[in-house]
């Protein structure tokens, strides 16, 4: 048997004589050489005496011998490499002066495996059988199939992985790189394989799962330090397994995913979570251990069909899972319950911390997926599938199940982490952004096919036709991984942080109601004190997550660089914008007023310039954004940045000579546009939009740069209607308070009358009280609204008076301040008396002073003068005569005013005189000359298309200031349409000339 000894394979094990071909060895597969070494070890167990044929050294390739040699040449004896990340452990060595290769050999794999082939003293291990087999002394490479062997059946089978694992950090801590301990490394990284998968006792496969678990939970510690052996072991043995696919990975790999799926799935921030997760990212950094997982059933269930089965059964949900707000009550209540401010605010931020440790963590492990092309759909697939599973949550009243807040903050806040490496505005163009992804398209991971676009097209608007588009935009594109990243990245903010911020909305409208009825309570009630509290550390738990200072930044700068890539598409052209959903310019809006309003967090100056520039560009474009109540989103957003006062610290975004020439304009069109918006509302809606584009007019006026662009309004064709409509809001605003005043006077006086209040029962009186406070909310929010338009008038009459004596406005204008002047200064003034009326806030003295500045601005025009004497409603000339009494009396406005408006008052006595007599001249006048709106003589007259009525151009011209229709038959109606009736004109004026000649 010596003479003619069987071939070996690579691993050192015989091969069958029948497939021995030569002197050359024949390879053979992996089953074979796993199913010999099995039966082998089988043998060994049961007969330690029976001897295999001995092991002859294996036949070695020339060229493999030659490598073998260099290598063994580079390292010479005594001379050792550095372990894997980890510094060499110092032995103390005998010196060696000459050793050959053979002793080397032989000593690196007693070393490593602790066995001999000769007797020894424990702990190395005496190996008779494979010594008397050999006939040698020294082990070899060749012989380490069968030392194994022998070893493990000496070692108890619950003992068998900790041994190979010891052999094989032994081997890591020799002459890494070394061949020989490379060699003996992969064969021990084999067996330990064969014995994780349950080849040779399911005992120790499982003892296996728990020790490579162990091994990886001490080496990718975060809440611990570990050890040189435990960094060494995890990272040198996780590649190695990594880069072999000739074992069982998915035997050994996905039963640690699963258990560390199970280990989060029910976890909350309070419990463990970073070391899951931490294990999870290191496994998945590996291209082949990420590829296990998304192909298995683990990662996607196909039984998952909404967001919130997918948050519960996908791999990743319950990683993204974690957050302080409702969805994991416990959360709050352990830390947010206390009374102590200070410990709630430590809480908060002991949350936050954690919230970014996650996030960061949840990155890493993403992009693990994203940057191997073999893994990237998959993760695309999974991130469209939440998505996509949570649509409904952009709907307000969404019943169907979707993720919850905590996963899709979370996920927001990755995808921004992906975005940042592209998200810079000088490289625009480099970043190839493809506004076609906003299409449904097949290559599309969200669903935008049905939103409402920016620009909108009649026939895309009602069938989704893109026959206008190029057909680069319409034919089904593969996006770049950017255009995917920033397009998720949007949506995932739009259906995740915006709904939360709803959430949030409401959330603290219903506390502050509970708090209304708390203050209200006589006596305290401790039931409804727990309820309320448990309301408040709801608001705190929100606070804590939703509020997180670092995350709002992120999403400032997300923002800021989607204004960038807007700006730039206007810049080009609007074609693409067409494509892009509405929701992105309210979002954006949002995202910074929701910070602002809630969190104290103000943008820094370089994420709000963009935001502002995009203003704006698009305030007063409806070719850019058609719906005005997004570009009212924009006005909000500016006038969110209007000091209030000269000792406000807020970012100076008005000095941008980018909004000079565009900004005041765009005000203007956005108060006419928002005159309609089309949604459910709009009549009150319009006044907060109009009150932010007040405060923007206000601001500006104060800042020097911008004199020259108001005095270039006189220009804007919109500015006519723009003063109409203000005109408009003045008169409606300044009734309301007019008529709610002494309304709420009345009803004060009803409660502080003892006899009237106790005839009443308590129903009635908490009737009253509710219609009290009613009228005092409706009163605070009107009465704000008409100060800031009144203080535009002032400001707009001191500089731009040609608007306001056009011969459309000057009548309107004339009335609305006699109207005024009589309410606060006539016989009804008393009735405006009410209890505190700064807090609606209700400023009489500062009104008049107001009205009569409007007055002097125009004084000088005889045709503002005949204007203010025409008025037929409310003119009266005692009043002016009462009204200097008013102002001399209490000191309401300085002695040169006071002068002025006297003989403005003369003036007006003068003109009335003079349009009296000539009215009189004209005495009865007929019918068809008559006005048939107003009942006044007509001067021009002009007949309507539509209706064949003639009326007085200047009526008509008032009328269709603000509604552009036929008053009798509502058709559509445009000053351009108006046809003069010249023989009615010529016919008026011989009957007025013939009348005053007589």
């Amino acid at each position: 048997s010596m003479e003619n000894p069987p071939q070996q394979n690579q691993e050192g094990e015989s091969i069958p004589q029948q497939q021995q071909q030569g002197s050359e060895p024949v390879p053979i597969s992996k089953e074979d050489i796993r199913t010999l070494r099995l039966q082998r070890f089988e043998q060994t167990k049961k007969d330690p005496n029976t001897l295999s044929p001995p092991v002859q050294p294996r036949t070695v390739h020339p060229s493999q011998q030659q490598q073998q040699q260099q290598l063994q040449q580079q390292q010479p004896i005594g001379k050792q490499t550095q372990p894997e990340k980890a510094p060499q452990r110092i032995e103390e060595r005998r010196p060696v002066q000459q050793i050959s290769l053979e002793d080397q050999e032989d000593r690196l794999l007693s070393d490593i495996l602790q066995a001999s082939l000769s007797h020894v003293q424990p702990p190395k291990i005496f190996l008779p059988i494979l010594a008397q087999e050999v006939q040698s002394t020294k082990l070899k490479f060749s012989y380490l199939d069968s030392a194994l062997m022998e070893i493990l059946s000496k070692v108890n089978e619950e003992d068998h992985v900790d041994y190979l694992l010891s052999a094989f950090l032994r081997g890591l801590t020799l002459l890494s790189g070394h061949p020989t301990v490379e060699m003996a490394l992969r064969s021990l990284l084999t067996y330990l394989a064969l014995e994780l998968v349950g080849m040779t006792s399911s005992i120790a496969a499982e003892i296996g799962q728990s020790r490579l678990v162990s091994i990886l939970e001490r080496g990718f510690s975060v809440t611990s330090v570990p050890t040189d052996d435990d960094i060494r072991l995890a990272s040198s043995l996780i590649p190695r397994l990594a880069a072999r696919n000739d074992l069982d990975l998915d035997q050994i790999i996905l039963p640690i995913f699963a258990e560390m799926f199970e280990r989060v799935k029910n976890q909350t921030l309070i419990d463990s979570f970073q070391q899951p997760l931490s294990i999870v990212i290191n496994l998945t950094n590996y291209p082949s251990f990420a590829k296990l997982l998304v192909d298995s059933d683990q990662w996607q269930p196909a039984h998952a069909q909404n967001g919130a089965q997918l948050e519960a059964l996908s791999f990743l949900g319950p990683f993204f899972h974690f957050t302080s707000l409702p969805s994991m009550p416990q959360v709050g209540k352990t830390y947010l319950s206390t009374q102590n401010p200070r410990q709630t605010q430590e809480s908060i931020q002991t949350l936050r911390m954690s919230f970014s440790t996650l996030q960061v963590g949840l990155h890493k492990l993403v992009l693990n997926f994203l940057k191997h092309r073999e893994t990237r759909e998959s993760a695309f697939q999974w991130i469209s599938a939440i998505l996509r599973g949570s649509k409904a949550r952009a709907v307000i009243q969404n019943v169907q199940p979707s993720a919850t807040d905590g996963l899709l903050l979370n996920l927001g806040s990755v995808m921004i982490r992906l975005c940042e490496p592209f998200m810079d505005a000088t490289k625009l163009a480099a970043t190839k952004l493809n506004s076609a992804y906003c299409l449904d398209g097949p290559h599309s991971r969200v669903d935008l096919g049905s939103d409402a676009r920016l620009v909108q097209l009649e026939d895309f608007a009602t069938s989704g036709n893109l026959a206008h588009l190029p057909e680069t935009v319409r034919a089904p594109q593969n996006f770049l991984v950017t255009t995917e990243l920033f397009f998720v990245a949007l949506y995932s903010l739009h259906i995740g942080v915006q709904r939360t911020f709803t959430s949030y909305e409401h959330l603290l409208r219903q506390l502050r109601v509970l708090q209304q009825q708390r203050n209200a309570m006589s006596e305290p009630d401790p039931q409804f004190d727990a309820h309320f509290a448990n309301f408040y550390v709801i608001k705190l738990s929100y606070d804590a997550h939703l509020l997180d200072p670092d995350f709002l930044n992120q999403c400032n700068r997300f923002y800021a660089f989607v204004a960038e890539v807007l700006l730039r598409q206007a810049q080009e052209g609007e074609g693409d914008l067409q494509l892009w959903p509405e929701w992105v310019v309210e979002d954006l809006a949002d995202a910074v007023l929701y910070g602002c309003r809630f969190a104290n967090v103000v943008p820094p100056a370089v994420y709000l310039q963009p935001l502002a520039r995009l203003a704006g560009t698009f305030l007063g474009r409806r070719d850019r954004v058609r719906n005005p109540y997004l570009r009212g989103k924009l006005a909000e957003l500016l006038a969110n940045f209007c000091p209030s006062s000269p000792t406000d610290s807020l970012p100076d975004i008005f000095s941008d000579s980018f909004l000079f020439n565009s900004l005041l304009s765009g005000l203007v069109h956005l108060y006419v546009d928002i005159e309609s918006t089309g949604r459910q509302g709009q009549f009150y809606e319009k006044f907060g939009v109009r009150r932010n584009v007040s405060d923007l007019l206000l601001h500006l006026r104060t800042l020097p740069a911008y004199n020259t662009a108001f005095a270039t309004l006189n220009k804007d064709p919109q500015l006519v209607r723009f003063v109409n409509l203000m005109l408009n809001d003045a008169n409606y605003l300044i009734a309301e308070v007019l008529s709610k005043l002494p309304q709420i006077r009345d009803l004060e006086a009803t409660m502080e009358n003892p006899e009237a209040w106790q005839a009443m029962d308590q129903a009635a009186r908490n009737t009253h009280e509710e219609t009290l406070q009613q009228k005092k909310r409706e009163a605070q929010s009107v009465c704000g609204l008409a100060n800031e338009t009144l203080k535009v008038l002032s400001v707009l009459t001191a500089q731009h008076k040609e608007p306001f004596l056009r011969a459309e406005i000057v009548d309107g204008f004339a009335a609305m301040l006699n109207y005024f002047l009589v309410q606060l200064t006539g016989p009804n003034a008393q009735k405006l008396n009410v209890k505190e009326p700064e807090r609606y806030p209700f400023k009489p003295k500062e009104w008049l002073a107001t009205i009569v500045q409007l007055y002097l601005s125009c004084a000088n025009s005889p045709v503002f003068r005949s204007a203010v004497v025409r008025d037929g409603r409310s003119f009266d000339l005692e009043i002016f005569s009462q009204t200097l009494a008013l102002l001399q009396k209490h000191s309401i406005v300085p002695e040169p005013v006071l002068r002025s408006f006297a003989e403005f008052a003369k003036e007006i006595r003068s003109t009335a005189s003079d349009m009296n007599e000539l009215d009189a001249s004209l005495g009865d006048i007929p019918d068809e000359f008559l006005d048939p709106i107003l009942s006044t003589l007509m001067t021009d007259p002009v007949i309507l298309p539509s209706s064949k009525v003639t009326v007085d151009r200047l009526v008509i011209s008032r009328h269709l200031l603000s509604d552009p229709t036929d008053p009798f038959n509502r058709s559509p109606l445009t000053q351009d349409m108006l046809v003069p009736d010249d023989q009615l004109r010529q016919r008026i004026e011989k009957f007025v000339a013939e009348r005053r000649s007589a």
